[in-house]
Order: C-alpha cells, then structure tokens, then sequence
C-alpha cells in the first residue's frame, strides 16, 4: 500500500463541512467490483463519509468511455455519491499513464474543492485503509511538526 498525504492548509481542524483528511481513490473505470469492496469495507468506518474526517471519493477516468460504461459509472455516482470522473482523462489511458494524469486530477481537483482540508490524500484501489488509526497517525504527526510544517510526505 502507498499512501501520500500533503497538508492542505495551516488549520490544524476542520469543520463540519471540511474533511481533516480528503482522501483520492485512484480506479480504473472498470474496476467496479474494487469500489464496491472498498464501499463495504474500510469505507463503513465510522470517520469516513460527508461531514466526517476522512472524505474518500474515487478518481476514476471517464472521457470517451463507450455508453455502457458511462452509464454504469453515472448509475455509480447516483447511488454512492462518491464516483469523481475525470472527464479530462481518456478512459482507457495506458497503465504507465492513467493513473499519473488521475493523481495529477485529483491533487489539482483536492486544491479546489478541499481548500480548508488538513491534508489531501491518495491510495490505490487495491488498498485497505484502517482510517481511524491512519487518522489519529496523522493528527500527531501534525501535532508534533506544528507550526513549522509546511510540507508532508507520509
């Protein structure tokens, strides 16, 4: 598992409406089971979600894909809420290619969107993520570091 964290802004908490951690999933627009695996796992902790700690949305690449494919991926969106194509990012970029354009989407899509948020995250598909440990791993680190932290490599 990688995971890089990076803070956001200088405000150590967020607020109802800003997650502390805003969390990038990087998928591939195909690996539907891999979002539902994770839907039913680790994203059922109780600090991930709207309004909660840890926002987790995946990142998942959606220009020109073939009408089957869009629909299910707007169905997705529909019912979960946490599907964020990537209109700029053919769907069936290469592997060396797509997933560094979609880290590259969400890190400029995170700025805009989470500009409050402590940190700004990204993981893989594949990955198990314990949120409330990673969570309070985080909360020290930045504790310690504060107020000389400006950057963060995790």
């Amino acid at each position: 598992m990688s995971a890089a964290v990076a803070p956001a802004a200088a405000s150590a908490s967020a607020s109802a409406d800003t997650p502390y951690l805003a969390l990038g999933i990087i998928s591939a627009p195909e690996y539907i089971e891999r979002r539902l695996s994770m839907r039913t796992s680790w994203m059922q902790l109780p600090n991930v979600g709207p309004n909660k700690p840890v926002s987790a949305q995946f990142v998942v690449r959606s220009r020109g894909a073939p009408p089957w494919l869009a629909a299910l991926l707007k169905s997705e969106q529909t019912t979960h809420g946490d599907v964020l194509p990537m209109a700029s990012i053919a769907w069936n970029e290469t592997r060396a290619r797509g997933p560094v354009l979609s880290v590259a989407a969400w890190l400029a899509h995170a700025a805009a969107a989470f500009p409050r948020a402590t940190l700004v995250g990204k993981v893989d598909d594949d990955a198990y993520i314990h949120t409330v440990e990673l969570e309070a791993l985080l909360r020290g680190v930045v504790t310690e570091l504060a107020p000389s932290i400006d950057r963060l490599y995790l």
